[in-house]
């Protein structure tokens, strides 16, 4: 604590004399720190902040969480990403392949519980790893570095209604609990559909967590420079600009990573919940064929939800706007999707108009397909997902 001011030192004292009732998983002052400048120093604010953090704990069983505990097994598989070492200021490297995440597969597979204490338990770890280091190099190691390589994104995730929920229910839990634990998040390879998930996510993060995220497009050389000023061409795995490959030869590391490509459906929980849309219309599409639906917006500012099963096949799935003067202008392109395996959900903001939404199986020569759907407008208001 010898680099901090008097006047942070003496916060940092009552904080302590505060807390000390409470058993806090790390009592440094580097810990302690972290409360307070999430509350910007205001002593009452940071210490409820930090009560409600372990009531949070003891209700989600936090300290089962150790490194020896066994998370489920599609989870530990197919989720790819992991701790690829320390980077060039001791601080954990977390490398992940986002896009490559079978999220509406592992939804089938866990329940929202499971899959939110798995990604408790991953902070924990790294938290874990930060005391380590810090006692390992003599330093205060207080942040972790995320790297998130985004590339050939699925139309599917990005609308995916119960991977938004999903999204925003962590993106609260992790401001309440962790705050100030960032470094850097590196986003490589992000398409412009990138940009209905951040609006989807970013008014749930703080000024700080926004303030350490890094966008990069395709252009490797420019993503490649800015991790190589942070990793080690030994700790980077070959695929991303290092020298590492993993014992099979993989330059992706898949070993470390994980996996990645869809979950095999015999590890899903059920074929189908089909009760989430009981008593929905259900309607016969022939082959060849498309079915057109259309909804009228009538607030300026609103949400397009929809859900929708297919029974005999896949099913191509777009909205489109229509013009006053005339035609349909592409809001959602058309993309086939296997509504045959899941439920498929999505949203997305629209203005006022009417829209399109359609159901197309022109492309079957032969197979009719049955489709169940749901689709609903919403007006956006102070609680809803989007600005």
């Amino acid at each position: 604590m010898s680099d901090l001011g008097e006047t942070t030192k003496r916060n940092i004292n009552e904080f302590r004399s505060r807390s000390v009732d409470l058993c806090l998983p790390e009592d440094s002052d580097e810990y302690l720190l972290r409360w307070l400048r999430a509350r910007n120093f205001d002593l009452d604010k940071a210490e409820d902040m930090l009560r409600k953090h372990m009531d949070w704990r003891r209700a989600w069983r936090v300290d089962e969480l150790t490194d020896d505990w066994e998370p489920p097994e599609i989870l530990k598989t197919y989720h790819p990403m992991e701790c690829i070492g320390f980077d060039n200021f001791g601080r954990p490297v977390w490398f992940g392949r986002h896009s490559q995440f079978d999220i509406i597969g592992a939804m089938q597979c866990v329940n929202t519980r499971e899959l939110l204490r798995y990604f408790i338990w991953i902070i924990e770890r790294s938290r874990r790893m930060m005391m380590r280091q810090s006692k390992l190099l003599g330093m205060p190691i207080t942040t972790h570095l995320i790297v998130s390589d985004m590339a050939d994104y699925s139309l599917k995730y990005v609308t995916n209604r119960a991977g938004h929920e999903l999204g925003m229910k962590f993106a609260q839990m992790y401001e309440a609990n962790y705050p100030e634990m960032l470094e850097k998040a590196i986003v490589i390879n992000t398409a412009p559909i990138l940009h209905i998930l951040l609006k989807i996510v970013q008014p749930f993060l703080s000024d700080y967590t926004v303030s350490k995220m890094q966008f990069y497009g395709s252009n490797r050389k420019e993503w490649e420079t800015a991790l190589k000023e942070l990793i080690s061409e030994e700790i980077l795995p070959k695929k991303w600009g290092g020298t590492r490959i993993d014992s099979k030869g993989d330059e992706s590391c898949s070993e470390i990573i994980g996996m990645t490509g869809d979950i095999p459906k015999e590890y899903y929980l059920s074929n189908m919940q089909r009760a989430d849309l009981e008593g929905y219309p259900s309607v016969k599409i022939v082959n060849g064929k498309n079915l057109v639906i259309t909804r009228s917006v009538k607030e300026p500012k609103s949400v397009l939800k929809w859900k929708f099963h297919s029974e005999g096949g896949d099913i191509a799935f777009g909205i489109r706007k229509r013009e006053p003067q005339g035609g349909a202008k592409e809001v959602l392109a058309k993309t086939r999707i296997m509504a045959n395996n899941y439920i498929a959900e999505g949203q997305i903001p629209v203005d006022k108009g009417d829209y399109n939404i359609e159901f197309d199986n022109s492309y079957s020569y032969f197979t009719s397909k049955m489709v169940t759907f749901s689709v609903e407008v919403e007006p956006i208001d102070s609680d809803s997902v989007f600005p």
